[in-house]
């Protein structure tokens, strides 16, 4: 009886153990995984804050590369000086050659104006008597379309213009000596308002060439950085394959291409 309550014991606790077994290495298991969920918390949460504190990555230009800010502001000052810039002179020697002309074109038209409008006041003084002293170029307008001063005045009266009536005075009268003179003059004066206006021309093409500079000049980095680029990132290519001996691999051969 004294064994059969032992072996009867011994049986209930081997089906305790038994039972309570799973329990014991599910429990392990639990906090196992707690450690490592804990862990792995813990180490990507520090990595994460240090990622935070990192200072944010920028795109930094690469080393040689020019600026298209800079080549356009080169080529608006001097047409073609932005293409230099960019090594690309072969493009720039065009619009610079084109802003050298248009300047020689500017300079000369306006001169040849000048010497027109000179020597049509000189024709004036000869052949209508006025003097040029301080007279204004409304003036020298108004002695093209009238014989005399008093065909001027009286025109403005009858027209009740009064303020742009001249005073009867030495320096303000003249008096063409032909009316063939007085035409022979208005188309002098024409001719050189004409000279003086084609400047504006010049102008203009001195701003489109500008314009035409700069996106080439842009352009022309573009290019450039883009092939500065290319040449630090061409890396060479490498290939393997093995090598064989009577049938038997007996080595590796790499083989390296630009």
């Amino acid at each position: 009886m004294r064994y059969t309550s032992c072996f009867t014991f011994g049986i209930l606790l081997l089906l305790l153990f038994c039972a309570a077994t799973p329990v014991l290495h599910a429990q392990q298991e639990v906090q196992r995984k707690a450690g490592f969920a804990a862990a792995y918390n813990r180490v990507y949460h520090e990595a994460g804050a240090e990622l935070q504190q990192l200072p944010p990555l920028t795109e930094t230009p690469a080393e040689g590369s020019k600026s298209g800010f800079l080549a356009v502001l080169y080529s608006l000052a001097v047409p073609g000086l932005g293409e230099l810039y960019a090594d690309r002179f072969d493009k720039g020697k065009y619009p610079m050659i084109v802003e050298a002309g248009l300047w020689l074109g500017l300079v000369g038209v306006n001169s040849y104006g000048d010497w027109v409008e000179e020597d049509a006041h000189i024709y004036a003084i000869r052949h209508a008597g006025i003097d040029a002293t301080g007279k204004d170029d409304k003036f020298f307008v108004n002695i093209e379309n009238y014989s005399d001063l008093y065909d001027y005045n009286n025109q403005r009266l009858v027209e009740r213009r009064y303020d742009e009536v001249y005073p009867d005075e030495a320096t303000w009268r003249w008096q063409w000596d032909s009316e063939e003179n007085r035409l022979d003059y208005k188309d002098q004066r024409i001719k050189s308002d004409e000279l003086h206006n084609a400047v504006s021309f010049f102008i203009l093409g001195m701003v489109a060439n500008r314009v035409w500079s700069a996106i080439q000049a842009a352009v022309s980095v573009r290019d450039y950085n883009a092939g500065l680029l290319e040449r630090m990132t061409d890396l060479p290519e490498m290939n393997a394959r093995l090598t064989s001996y009577a049938g038997r691999a007996d080595g590796i051969s790499l083989n390296f291409s630009w």
